[in-house]
């Protein structure tokens, strides 16, 4: 049975975002080795955050009406197609998407490839440092490291597959950022995908779904 934790390291550029980072020192045990998608299913994880342990306000990602964080982000949503490109790091993920259709929002343009910063992804960390860590075996040492998975209670983006995004965007320098929002679902899959979410219970899975459903209806894309 998998373990459950919560939030705890966000990524460099989403530190604007959350207004607080952790950092750790620790390796991260080959994480920055994945490169595909193949590569993430081979990893060990230790602890993976379901739909389950996720609040309410992680479904809410599709609802902002425009305005995710502040005045200099704006929500960005467009369908798009997953490509078999990754770039991770303790804390970090990256995952490359071409865009086949702008929704609202400033977009990519369709037909252009782009990096989205994902919030948490695989990182490593104590079991000192975890939020929830009663949900670990109380004899674990406190120093124990474990490799995490936090996507918000939702799965990987599977290459070649098509997604419903929401995300947060604005010109930083030379180049323009689009990142999930901090604790909320940013993907949906448009195929009926059993390892679309993680979750423990059937009433989680249910609930999930029929968010997704009611999303995927109100853009139009169903």
């Amino acid at each position: 049975m998998k373990l459950f934790i919560s939030v705890q390291v966000l990524i460099v550029t989403a530190t604007v975002i959350a207004g607080i980072v952790i950092r750790s020192s620790v390796p991260d045990a080959g994480i920055a080795d994945i490169k595909h998608y193949e590569d993430i299913r081979k990893t060990k994880i230790d602890c993976t955050v379901t739909a389950d342990m996720v609040p309410d306000s992680a479904f809410t990602a599709f609802e902002a009406a425009g305005k995710m964080y502040d005045d200099s982000y704006s929500q960005s949503v467009f369908v798009c197609t997953a490509e078999d490109a990754f770039t991770c790091a303790n804390g970090v993920c990256k995952q490359t998407v071409r865009c086949d259709k702008q929704i609202s929002g400033i977009c990519p343009e369709v037909g252009e490839s782009v990096e989205l910063i994902i919030n948490g992804g695989l990182y490593r960390l104590p079991k000192e440092q975890y939020r929830f860590n009663e949900t670990l075996d109380p004899d674990m040492p406190g120093e124990q490291l474990l490799t995490v998975l936090d996507l918000s209670g939702a799965g990987y983006m599977k290459p070649g597959h098509s997604y419903l995004v929401s995300c947060l965007t604005r010109e930083m320098g030379h180049v323009r950022y689009y990142g999930t929002a901090y604790g909320k679902i940013c993907w949906l899959d448009f195929a009926d995908d059993p390892d679309e979410f993680f979750y423990d219970t059937e009433a989680a899975r249910n609930k999930a779904e029929a968010w997704k459903r009611k999303v995927l209806v109100k853009h139009g894309v169903e």
